[in-house]
């Protein structure tokens, strides 16, 4: 098949593409991310107690919207009254800003009447008006004739909704009902990232047969102990420290013996640099694996971005948002003693050489060694960051292209 042709030559592309699914059938097996889904095609977007929302776009012809011409003087007047009432704070002119506000309301309730009596459909089926905006028409920008198209929400009987349309097709011309746009949950704040914990489980050494820790169970015990403490963890707290064991360290040691002596003729000037930034200032060695509280502090200070724990391997919608604030999910646990050169989970494809190097994937060795040392470079930073601003309430698709390109 071609799929199979293409993935033999671009290593991992079903991997990581497997990463978008596995969130999907994850997320609506009962994951505890919330947030909107995105909705049907229907025109009706919200259905609440006998009552539909409907966004519906129309024209009015001149002959239909003589006096609609008002209405650009709600505008005007809205704006200079914004203007008003922070004079009205600072040189007390509250006269002339009460005056100007009352305008508003006056020019705005006549356009609402003239509205009503050019669409009696409104006042027939009792339609509660939420929203409405004008614009020229397109034929009128070319012809100069006063045409203009309304986009308007509204709230009708159920019961209504059909007989309603019909009727606004009587009076005006173009009639479209439109499906309200929802897109998929992102986070507005840093504090929201509590809630971006959707884990990707399918390789957790529990679950993943291959996983060289699924016939251990003391690794598998230490394992979630860990992930408790990324899982426990809030927005703004310490960070949690790990005290790692000798076996731990014993696996740290190899892994960063082997990629410090490639590093040179394969990393680029600036992860050197950060890597050297890091030996120095956070105690980056081969006898002990690095505490995120301290990696935190050092990157905050060099190029604004924080380290965040996080329990697993993270879904890419949700790692990509955490970006968007400069926040760096991180895992603490490392991977099995038996493997050190290897780590089965799948990587999302930031740090690509160094995925390759290690075999990969996602464990504290992973992300101390292959991705932390990039983000102390301020333009790569920046740059992480627009990528996750990118991503806020993109599609799968667009998560996809983001995560994978």
């Amino acid at each position: 098949m071609k799929t199979e042709s293409v993935a033999q030559n671009i290593p991992f592309v079903g991997r990581k593409r497997s990463l978008i699914e596995d969130a999907r059938k994850e997320r609506a097996s009962g994951s505890s991310s919330p947030g909107p889904s995105r909705g049907g095609e229907s025109f009706v977007f919200e259905e609440k107690e006998g009552t539909v929302t409907l966004n519906i776009l129309f024209a009015l012809s001149h002959e239909k919207n003589a006096g609609f011409f008002k209405t650009g003087k709600v505008f005007e007047v809205r704006k200079t009254c914004a203007s008003l009432d922070m004079s009205c704070r600072w040189r007390a002119s509250i006269k002339s800003g009460l005056r100007h506000r009352i305008n508003v309301i006056k020019y705005t309730c006549v356009c609402l009447n003239m509205i009503c009596m050019s669409l009696p459909c409104i006042q027939t089926f009792e339609a509660k008006l939420l929203h409405i905006e004008s614009r020229p028409g397109r034929k009128s920008k070319n012809s100069g004739c006063g045409d203009l198209e309304f986009f308007m929400r509204c709230e009708v009987h159920i019961s209504d909704t059909d007989t309603f349309i019909n009727s606004l097709k009587r009076v005006a011309d173009d009639v479209r009902t439109i499906p309200e746009e929802k897109v998929p949950w992102f986070p507005r704040k840093i504090r929201d990232l509590d809630k971006c914990n959707l884990l990707i489980t399918k390789y957790d050494p529990d679950m993943d047969q291959d996983h060289p820790g699924f016939s251990d169970p003391e690794y598998r015990k230490r394992r979630c102990f860990i992930a408790e403490l990324a899982a426990n963890y809030r927005q703004g707290e310490p960070l949690p420290r790990v005290e790692y064991t000798p076996e731990e360290v014993a696996t740290w040691r190899e892994v960063y013996r082997t990629l410090r002596t490639i590093y040179p003729d394969l990393a680029c000037r600036q992860f050197l640099g950060g890597l050297q930034q890091l030996e120095r200032e956070c105690g980056y060695g081969e006898d002990s694996i690095p505490q995120l509280r301290e990696v935190s502090a050092f990157l905050k200070e060099k190029t604004g971005f924080q380290l965040r724990p996080v329990a697993g391997l993270l879904s890419a919608r949700d790692f990509l948002a955490s970006l968007a604030f400069r926040v760096f999910q991180c895992t603490q646990y490392i991977r099995h003693a038996s493997a050190p050169m290897h780590s089965p989970e799948p990587y999302v494809n930031w740090c690509y050489w160094h995925s390759r190097i290690t075999r990969n994937k996602q464990d504290c060795c992973h992300e101390l060694l292959g991705h932390i040392p990039m983000l102390a470079d301020k333009e790569f930073a920046q740059f992480s960051q627009e990528i996750g601003l990118a991503s806020l309430g993109a599609s799968d698709e667009d998560i996809e292209r983001l995560s994978t390109a």
